[in-house]
């Protein structure tokens, strides 16, 4: 009966830690930009999203290495509004 009750304080313990658990931020590696030389993924420190919210009337361009560049999303012009 006790190792039940001790069970049962696990369970209930390992959902509530794990209820409480920050989310962390989705990696950025589905947006991508030609450089020049392919494809490669935005820098993590930017946030795409902040820049071009989602959306379907605008392409979206964010300077990157003093550039201006096109941004892709799964391999299609990301576009905002």
């Amino acid at each position: 009966m006790k190792k039940m009750y001790l069970v049962l304080i696990a369970i209930v313990m390992a959902v509530s830690f794990s209820a409480f658990t920050k989310i962390e931020k989705a990696p950025v590696g589905d947006y991508k930009y030609d450089d020049g030389t392919g494809m490669v993924d935005v820098p993590p420190e930017i946030d795409v999203n902040f820049y071009c919210p989602q959306g379907t009337l605008y392409e979206c361009v964010i300077e990157i290495n003093d550039e201006n560049e096109l941004i892709y999303l799964n391999g299609n012009v990301h576009r905002w509004q």
